[in-house]
C-alpha cells in the first residue's frame, strides 16, 4: 500500500500574503454569502456500529478516501484577469496561476471547488482530486443535493471538451499537477470498489467517504457524511508537548499527546510511546517536535500483560502540519468509541449488500447517471470487470503555474 507523508507534498504555487488573503476571503465569502474566517470544508464523522444504520435507509455515494491534503481550489475574477488558487485547512493560501482575461475563456469563473491534493506513483507528479463544487460560475449550489452538484461539476468543469486534462506544470523541472474528477459509486459496490479500484489506483487510500446522495452542502461538521477506515487504521490528531528539550538519544524525553478543547486550550490525554529507533532518528535529523499536530493510531499488537491496568499504547504515525489543531475532544470521544465499536470490512460490504433497491443511487438520480455513468456497474460475481461510474475526462485547458 501506499504511504503518504505530508512533509513530501510540496505546495505549488506562491503564498499569498496576509493582505492579499483577507482580500480572496473576502471574495469567498461574498461567493458562498457568510463570514468566512476559517476553512470551510464539510468534515464527515467515523462509521460506528451506532451510525452504521443510516447506510441503511438513505441513498449514498461512495468513493475512495484520498489520503493528501484537503484543499479547496478557487477559480476567482481578479480584476480583467482570472486567478487560480488552493486554499488549505490552515486557510492559507497559494496562488498557482493568474492568467489574462482572453487567456481564462472556459474556465469556470468565481467557482469553489473542494478536493484532496495527493502525490501520485506516475512520474512522482501530483493530483488535486476534485469531489464536491459549493460554487460554480458564481451560482452558490450548497443547498442542492449531492448528486446534482456532481452533475454541474461534471458537465461544466471535466466535460468542456470531453477528452485531455487542465494539466498545470508547478515548475519546468518538477512534475505535472492534473486536475481529475473523482469517481462515486452505488454505496452497494463497496467490494468492487475495495477489491478492485483501491488497490489499483496511483495515490495513497486510507478509507472510505460516504456522502448523503440528495444531502445539501454543510459547512463544518456534517453527521451524514461518513468515513470509515479499517480498524488497524483508525487514527487521532493531537498536539505534541515535549516534557524534556534535550537532544541526545541517551536521553529520551516524554512525549505527551493533548487534547484540543477549543480556542487556545489543550488538556492532557495521554502519553505517545516513541521507540528507540524513531527517536533517534529524529535526534539525527533535528526534528521539531514541540507543539506539532500528530497523527497517532492504537497499538493493540503489545504484551497488556506487561501494562498497567487500562493504558493504551498510542504510536506515531506522520505529522500534521496542515492541520491548525488536533481532534476536538468531542471528535476523540466518538473516535475511541469507533474504536471500541469499530465496523469491520466484511460487516461493511454486509450491511450495504442489502440495501433495499429504492435507496441506490441511480435509480432515483436519472440525469447524473446518464452524464456520469460510462459502462454499466458489474454484477458483484463479476468484479474484474472494466468499470467507471464517474467521469475520469478532465477539463482540457492547460495553464502555467507562478512559481
Amino acid at each position: 500500500m501506499l504511504l503518504f507523508d505530508i512533509q513530501d507534498l510540496k505546495l505549488p504555487g506562491r503564498l499569498v500574503e496576509h493582505y492579499e488573503s483577507a482580500a480572496i476571503l473576502a471574495q469567498v465569502s461574498d461567493l458562498l454569502c457568510q463570514g468566512i474566517r476559517r476553512f470551510f470544508g464539510a468534515q464527515p464523522v467515523t462509521l460506528t456500529r451506532e451510525n452504521l444504520s443510516l447506510l441503511k435507509q438513505s441513498s449514498y455515494f461512495v468513493s475512495e478516501k484520498s489520503d493528501g491534503v484537503r484543499m479547496m481550489l478557487l477559480i476567482l475574477k481578479i480584476g480583467d484577469g482570472l486567478n487560480l488558487y488552493f486554499l488549505d485547512r490552515n486557510t492559507k493560501i497559494y496562488e498557482v496561476q493568474t492568467m489574462d482575461g482572453r487567456l481564462s475563456q472556459g474556465y469556470p469563473t468565481n467557482s469553489i471547488i473542494d478536493g484532496e491534493l495527493v502525490l501520485t506513483s506516475r512520474n512522482q507528479g501530483m493530483q488535486f482530486i476534485a469531489f464536491d463544487c459549493l460554487v460554480l460560475r458564481g451560482e452558490n449550489l450548497t443547498k442542492l443535493g449531492f448528486s446534482t452538484r456532481l452533475d454541474k461539476l461534471s458537465k461544466q468543469v471535466f466535460e468542456v471538451d470531453g477528452e485531455g486534462s487542465i494539466s498545470v506544470k508547478i515548475l519546468e523541472a518538477n512534475p505535472h499537477l492534473e486536475l481529475i474528477f473523482k469517481r462515486q459509486y452505488p454505496h452497494n459496490n463497496i467490494r468492487y470498489l475495495l477489491e478492485d479500484i483501491i488497490p489499483n489506483q496511483a495515490h495513497a487510500n486510507d478509507g472510505l467517504i460516504f456522502t448523503l446522495a440528495e444531502g445539501a452542502y454543510t459547512i463544518g461538521t456534517c453527521s451524514k457524511m461518513i468515513k470509515w477506515k479499517p480498524p488497524g487504521k483508525i487514527s487521532l490528531d493531537f498536539k505534541l508537548h515535549i516534557r524534556s528539550q534535550s537532544r541526545t538519544s541517551d536521553n529520551k524525553p516524554v512525549f505527551r499527546l493533548l487534547t484540543w478543547i477549543g480556542g487556545k486550550k489543550y488538556v492532557y490525554f495521554d502519553d505517545l510511546t516513541v521507540t528507540d529507533a524513531q527517536w533517534k532518528y529524529w535526534s539525527l535529523q533535528g526534528t521539531v517536535l514541540q507543539n506539532r499536530i500528530v497523527e497517532v493510531v492504537k497499538d493493540d499488537t503489545h504484551d497488556k500483560s506487561k501494562l498497567q491496568p487500562k493504558r493504551s499504547i498510542w504510536r506515531f504515525s506522520r505529522f500534521r502540519d496542515d492541520k491548525p489543531h488536533g481532534n476536538h475532544i468531542s471528535v476523540v470521544k466518538k473516535i475511541l468509541t469507533s474504536l471500541e465499536e469499530a465496523v469491520t470490512q466484511d460487516q461493511l460490504i454486509t450491511a450495504t449488500m442489502c440495501v433495499e433497491e429504492k435507496f441506490i443511487v441511480g435509480a432515483q438520480c436519472a440525469d447524473i447517471r446518464k452524464s456520469m455513468l460510462k459502462q454499466t456497474l458489474p454484477e458483484q460475481s463479476n468484479r474484474n470487470a472494466q468499470s467507471t461510474f464517474g467521469v475520469s475526462t478532465p477539463h482540457s485547458l492547460s495553464v502555467q503555474v507562478r512559481s
